[in-house]
């Protein structure tokens, strides 16, 4: 598998199907959310295309509107954006909704990625089988691109079946795949803490996405 920016509905497949690792609890902690305006905005999947054209997918962060009340206190959740994932004329669109949670660990930001909301055409029998997991992907920021690189599920695999790491996780019996990790965050913070540097960790052959802020108006977009 090689690192490359893919379109949304390509990268939700991927991410099911294990190009990233997923967490029962999440990465961060209360107080480690920041609120950075600079992601706030329209981003395009760069020079992605579909079928021979152009792919118009792009990704839409927001912060929850401002409480009416002047004097209540902000609370950490108020410091998670959402993030909305369109696919213009296309009846994909705005289908799923997710939480983002910005924060530093170590030397790099990372966010944490969990769905919100997901728009099912009914209630039945198979939404009782959505586990709402977290994946956690390193954050970088040049100018008006924005590179994610998720934490990638062949790296904890490997080092796994190598005894290299001791982390609690659950998988399938029949499976070295489809790990779910169980460790709590403090101990989530640790792993990426140790491996933050490592080549495979979130620079190696993993799920990737780079987003080019779209500069243009709201009626050119949609």
């Amino acid at each position: 598998m090689t690192k490359k920016s893919i379109p949304f509905l390509i990268a939700c497949i991927l991410l099911l199907a294990g190009c990233t690792i997923s967490s029962f609890f999440p990465f961060y902690k209360p107080d480690d959310l920041i609120k950075d305006d600079r992601f706030v905005g329209k981003w395009k999947e760069n020079n992605v295309t579909v079928y021979g054209k152009t792919d118009s997918t792009y990704w839409e962060f927001k912060f929850p509107e401002k409480k009416k009340n002047k004097d209540a206190k902000e609370q950490p959740e108020d410091r998670l954006m959402k993030l909305k994932i369109h696919k213009p004329q296309n009846e994909l669109d705005e289908l799923t909704v997710f939480n983002v949670g910005l924060f530093q660990l170590g030397k790099y930001q990372y966010m944490d990625f969990t769905i919100d909301e997901m728009d099912l055409k009914e209630v039945g029998l198979s939404s009782f089988h959505l586990l709402p997991v977290h994946t956690i992907s390193r954050v970088e920021m040049r100018n008006d691109t924005l590179i994610l690189q998720w934490l990638s599920s062949e790296f904890i695999e490997d080092m796994i079946k190598q005894n290299k790491i001791r982390i609690d996780h659950l998988r399938k019996a029949d499976s070295d795949e489809d790990i779910l990790l169980t460790a709590s965050t403090e101990d989530l913070q640790k792993f990426i803490l140790k491996y933050e540097d490592h080549p495979d960790a979130f620079t190696g052959e993993g799920l990737g996405v780079v987003l080019v802020r779209n500069t243009k108006t709201n009626e050119e977009v949609n």
